[in-house]
């Protein structure tokens, strides 16, 4: 799961529970209020106490149309007053908002059967006073004839404008501190989901963090051996397997380097005997000029013969190594040209044939083209690679006569592959995936004090430029195959 999907499930999670204690404290509020304004309404639903007393007063008409004298009159039972003549025109009223809204809806009904269904009826010489309960307001209603005038009578008592804040007070403050309790239950239960969830997420996302830090701490000491082991299928899965493979990647490197090193340092011990050696000898023969030595103009001659070969071979060898540092250091240019690589191979074998005259060795061309096999080569890189061949041939393949071959094929797919082979007795099967390794040389022991391990590691870097590969195999001595074209490094 990922950590996108992980903190909108926490964050949904936690929303939930909260308004599920919400709605659970809310039903449980809705419940005891429900309960007690039910029993508050339940006993503010009667008749005010004084009705029957304002009942009979209304019907003995003892104050005439003295209004104000009936208002105070009612007063004395928390009654009020109201009258209108015939039209409906107001003649005296003290009534509050809530009576005269009752009031109206009673003059909306006619002086008949109320919701409350209370009713006094005197005799037909009395006069007749209707009784209404209306939004919690005790009416009672009369035709009062007076003057020649018949006056609808009204006494009112209950419902003022202060109800909810005065008889309801009670109501409103349990209702406020269960409404204030829920808040406090609905904020804590959010800040506890939020702590507990949070505190699992952070956990969660801690855990590879923490590991990738403790990893990079081991690498900074140098310990390359132990990975990061994360089994959760989210976005730190990638990171860790990343930082494994550069942890594995930089091992690799780290042992490449040390290997590299080494074998620096064995090929510069080596260099240094191989140049030691001849270079012994030319101080030798030198010296032995200086001091007379050689008395005749024959052993002069001789001494100077050996010490000038001396003197090549310390040039060849400093030549390759001078060549290698332009290799390695991308300072060696290759100048490619369409060349027909039947004719080259053919001038090549023809000009070293010279040079083999005082060898017991013997280098032959063959190729099984029908027609013109054309490359783009560079042809001086592509002759040193052919003179490393023939050159480790001669010293290594310890057999007398030497007979060497190179032999040129284009396939039908046109790649192009030329190998090299000699009669020798090949190179031992282990040593054969390190041939092209730069500074490997197959003499660890440097009996012969001959070789740089740089030869084969040269013809390969040479062979890569010209868009092939290189590869060794034993077939009755040892054989060199360079593959160019569409299937490279196909047999």
């Amino acid at each position: 799961m990922t950590i996108k999907r992980k903190i909108f499930i926490t964050n949904t999670i936690m929303i939930l529970v909260a308004l599920l204690v919400l709605l659970g404290v809310g039903s449980l509020l809705l419940t005891i209020f429900q309960h007690t304004f039910l029993t508050h309404q339940s006993e503010n639903s009667e008749l005010s106490t004084y009705t029957t007393q304002v009942q009979q007063m209304l019907k003995e008409e003892g104050y005439g149309t003295d209004w104000q004298q009936w208002a105070d009159a009612l007063g004395d039972y928390d009654f009020h007053l109201a009258v209108f003549d015939t039209d409906g025109e107001t003649v005296y009223s003290n009534l509050n908002e809530n009576e005269t809204e009752s009031v109206a809806s009673i003059g909306e009904q006619g002086d008949n059967n109320t919701e409350s269904g209370h009713h006094d009826h005197g005799h037909a010489s009395e006069i007749t006073v209707s009784t209404f309960f209306i939004n919690n307001v005790t009416v009672l209603s009369a035709g009062f004839p007076a003057d020649d005038t018949l006056y609808h009578f009204y006494a009112a008592s209950g419902g003022s404008g202060d109800t909810f804040f005065s008889t309801d007070k009670h109501v409103f403050q349990l209702f406020l501190l269960l409404f204030i309790a829920i808040g406090a239950v609905v904020i804590l239960a959010i800040l506890f989901c939020s702590r507990m969830f949070t505190k699992k997420l952070v956990m969660q996302i801690m855990e590879p963090v923490d590991q990738l830090a403790a990893a990079a701490e081991r690498i900074e000491g140098g310990d390359l051996t132990q990975p990061v082991v994360y089994r959760q299928d989210d976005e730190f899965r990638n990171v860790c397997d990343s930082f494994n493979q550069m942890q594995e990647h930089l091992k690799e490197g780290m042992e490449k380097n040390a290997a590299y090193e080494k074998a620096r340092t064995e090929m510069i011990s080596g260099i240094s005997h191989d140049l030691r050696t001849p270079l012994t000898s030319v101080k030798g023969y030198i010296k032995g000029l200086k001091d007379g030595v050689a008395v005749t103009e024959e052993k002069r001659q001789q001494y100077l013969d050996i010490a000038y070969s001396c003197a090549c071979d310390m040039e060849e060898l400093l030549s390759k190594l001078f060549y290698y540092s332009k290799l390695e250091t991308g300072n060696m240019p290759f100048y490619k040209q369409s060349t027909d690589v039947k004719e080259y191979l053919q001038h090549y074998v023809e000009g070293r044939k010279k040079d083999l005259t005082v060898q017991p060795a013997f280098l032959e061309f063959h190729s099984t083209c029908q027609e013109d096999c054309f490359l783009d080569i560079d042809q001086e890189q592509m002759k040193r690679v052919f003179d490393n061949f023939v050159e480790n041939s001669i010293k290594y393949a310890g057999t007398r006569p030497l007979i060497m071959r190179i032999l040129l094929e284009k396939r039908s797919d046109d790649s192009v592959v030329i190998t090299f082979s000699d009669n020798g007795n090949g190179v031992e099967r282990e040593k054969l995936p390190y041939l092209f390794d730069q500074f490997y040389r197959g003499d660890e022991a440097r009996s012969d004090g001959e070789g740089s391990g740089l030869g084969l590691y040269v013809c390969q870097y040479i062979v890569k430029e010209h868009g092939g590969i290189i590869r060794a195999e034993n077939q009755g001595g040892l054989h060199l195959m360079m593959y160019f074209g569409n299937n490279e490094g196909e047999v």
